[in-house]
């Protein structure tokens, strides 16, 4: 009886020294680059067309799984469609805009997520996963564009060392607006270029998404405790 409470207590005392001691820094700090596309009604494809995007990110690390972040990016988003598949014919089927997004949300690691601390069966690359509302507002004319988002993210991370970290993801915005396109009052009609919003109920949102290429590094070292 003694000896299974000695070898409890021994757990318990590893299990919470390695919660307080393996979450070794607070924050990251990350910048990302890639590029962006837009899928609406001047989209070729569910991919659309590729444009630049960059963005500066922030995590609050919960634990060797969990953070929460913030993301401040500018994307730029394209779109073009066939002469022959709008309506009139003869305007321009295409458009270019740069977009300022603010994101909210959390990040699962599939593995805890660290270079030390084996015991805890770490591991120093995980896939990840991401949810959260973001807030876009894009320059136009005759008014600004602004409009909430919800969004998705999927990706893998990878540790060069305890404090600098790679990440490679895909980042989907679903948009709750249906005039990404439109920058001027000229181009009202390339919100609905096939005229299908006649009666109200067959066109959805708009949305955007992009891949990024990021490298963070991480501050603030968290107290230790526990024997040295």
């Amino acid at each position: 009886m003694i000896r299974r409470l000695w070898l409890c207590v021994l757990a318990l005392s590893l299990f919470t020294l390695g919660r307080a001691e393996a979450q070794e820094y607070r924050y990251e700090l990350g910048l990302g680059v890639g590029t962006a596309y837009y899928v609406g009604d001047l989209s070729p494809n569910l991919w659309g067309r590729q444009a630049p995007s960059i963005a500066v990110s922030l995590r609050h690390l919960l634990d060797l799984r969990w953070s929460l972040t913030t993301e401040l990016g500018y994307r730029r988003l394209e779109g073009r469609v066939a002469r022959e598949h709008t309506f009139p014919v003869g305007r321009t089927q295409k458009f270019s805009r740069g977009l300022w997004d603010l994101a909210f949300g959390g990040e699962f690691n599939f593995f805890p997520y660290s270079d030390k601390y084996r015991y805890l069966l770490t591991r120093s690359w995980t896939p990840y996963l991401g949810l959260g509302v973001g807030l876009a507002l894009g320059k136009g004319s005759p008014t600004l564009l602004i409009t909430p988002s919800l969004y998705g993210v999927l990706g893998v991370k990878y540790k060069l060392s305890s404090r600098v970290g790679l990440s490679l993801s895909w980042v989907h915005r679903r948009t709750f607006t249906d005039r990404l396109e439109i920058t001027s009052a000229e181009e009202e009609w390339m919100a609905d270029p096939l005229r299908l919003n006649r009666t109200g109920n067959m066109k959805g949102y708009d949305s955007y998404g992009y891949w990024s290429l990021g490298v963070s590094i991480s501050l603030s070292q968290s107290p230790q405790r526990g024997c040295n």
